[in-house]
């Protein structure tokens, strides 16, 4: 019993900090007229999309592999993150285009975005990764 309530507290922890993270991804992403730092950072933009698609997919990893009720192959775990984050991307740049007022989906950020989710999973299949470990 003692193992299944860690277990229970474990995907709460993981899946929480995950969906807070994606939560504010989204938030930010579709926030009408959103305005980056007063000075001027080249490329600022686009290492943000990095940057939050990076820890929003590194995050996404963590959960899958503290989580899971059953193992899955490196692979699919892979397939999964980079599919699902992809979508989440293309779909918020297509949302901010069409219907959220002085934003715009671009390609550069799509691209930026899955940038960002294959640093992330290069660097937590990489050998130096904590989380990759077993416990």
């Amino acid at each position: 019993m003692h193992t299944k309530s860690l277990l229970v507290r474990k995907t709460w922890i993981y899946s929480g900090i995950y969906l807070f993270w994606m939560s504010l991804l989204v938030y930010l992403s579709l926030k009408p007229d959103l305005k980056g730092p007063g000075i001027e950072i080249p490329y600022f933009d686009k290492l943000a999309h990095m940057g939050f698609y990076f820890v929003a997919s590194f995050l996404f990893l963590i959960s899958l592999e503290k989580t899971s009720l059953f193992r899955l192959k490196k692979n699919t775990k892979v397939f999964i993150t980079l599919i699902l984050h992809a979508c989440i991307g293309a779909l918020i740049e297509y949302i901010q285009h069409y219907y959220v007022s002085g934003r715009a989906g671009e390609i550069a950020d799509f691209l930026a975005n899955l940038l960002g989710v294959t640093i992330a999973i290069i660097l937590y299949y990489s050998r130096w990764n904590y989380f990759c470990k077993s416990n």
